[in-house]
């Protein structure tokens, strides 16, 4: 019996060698070819993809520097000192990023199966940005994870001088989306954010359209600390308690939100109100002059101060108006069913 039982091992582990040894060698050579694969080599052709991907309308292109390159988690890169430039339509008003370290990862089984999934991970403007994204077959959003960290507004290189209009604010976000077979309808998700010392100006506004060419001159404006928070399920979302609070402008929105599978289509709808601070508009005699003279502005003033207003339309063409919606109904306000990851 015991006879019987070594030789039956005996047969199996002689079977083993056949399978583990290439499985061992192969390994080894998956190691050798990462730990020498000269990821340096490829650095422009990466650069060059960049600049393709953030390429704007006529020959304008991106411009992309790298200045380091590694490998990250075995499907993924490391970029170190990476400047990127966007054209505009104006060479003075060029947006630009610089990222002390950029990485990128897709995974390899969800891409093989149909759902391409990317890690990313940045420090750029003192803060940080990481998340990931799952793509479905026709390349649009099927979940996405976000989370950004201490992300300063004002270290942040804008546009150019003749258009330029400070932006200042520490920025704090984590968000999480599943979209579902159909995100109008199964669409579930959660978001809440806030953006410490929040300011604007002084500076030039840009309108687009080219109606003001010379753009607007805006005085600075501190909105204090801006912060709101979003749930939505089953394809219906409700953005609670937007605030902006301790600036010169106060202010509060609750809105409804109706999902749709093209996003910036989504419907929305809703009501605040906002209030000017008395110092603000002494600082500003022309602001001061303008809710003199509107209609609108100079009789819409409640005894606290706050002047109402509804928006409506969609999230790529929000239509705010003066007044209480007529539709008061229209902003549902119940509680929704719980988003679970």
């Amino acid at each position: 019996m015991e006879e019987r039982i070594k030789t039956r091992l005996s047969q199996i582990v002689t079977k083993l060698r056949w399978v583990l040894y290439p499985c061992y060698f192969l390994l080894v050579f998956m190691l050798v070819l990462y730990w020498t694969f000269p990821i340096s080599a490829i650095k422009g052709f990466i650069a060059q993809k960049f600049e393709e991907s953030l390429a704007v309308s006529g020959s304008k292109r991106a411009t992309v520097r790298i200045g380091d390159m590694s490998l990250w988690r075995l499907s993924g890169v490391r970029l170190d000192d990476v400047a990127i430039r966007i054209p505009s339509e104006d060479e003075n008003d060029a947006a630009q990023w610089a990222f002390d370290v950029l990485k990128i990862r897709f995974g390899i089984f969800s891409t093989l199966f149909g759902h391409p999934k990317f890690e990313f991970a940045s420090r750029l403007s003192g803060g940080s940005i990481s998340g990931s994204v799952v793509l479905t077959k026709n390349n649009s959003i099927s979940d996405l994870d976000l989370q950004i960290a201490q992300l300063s507004l004002d270290k942040l290189s804008g546009s150019g001088a003749r258009s330029a209009l400070p932006i200042k604010g520490v920025v704090n976000a984590n968000a999480m989306m599943h979209a579902g077979k159909d995100i109008a309808v199964d669409g579930k998700g959660e978001m809440d954010f806030s953006v410490k010392d929040f300011a604007i100006g002084p500076g030039q506004a840009v309108i687009p359209g080219g109606q003001m060419p010379g753009g607007v001159n805006v005085p600075k404006i501190n909105f204090g600390d801006f912060s709101g928070e979003l749930r939505f399920a089953q394809g219906k979302g409700q953005a609670k308690d937007i605030l902006l609070k301790k600036g010169d402008l106060e202010a509060h929105l609750n809105l409804a939100v109706d999902l749709a599978n093209k996003l910036a289509a989504s419907k929305i709808s809703g009501d605040g109100w906002f209030k000017v601070s008395s110092a603000f508009l002494d600082k500003n005699p022309q602001v001061k002059t303008l809710f003199e003279l509107v209609p609108e502005l100079r009789d819409g003033k409640d005894a606290q101060g706050r002047y109402s207003f509804a928006i409506e339309g969609t999230l790529q063409n929000p239509r705010p108006r003066l007044g209480k919606s007529s539709m008061p109904n229209k902003v549902p306000l119940t509680p929704l069913p719980e988003v679970k990851q």
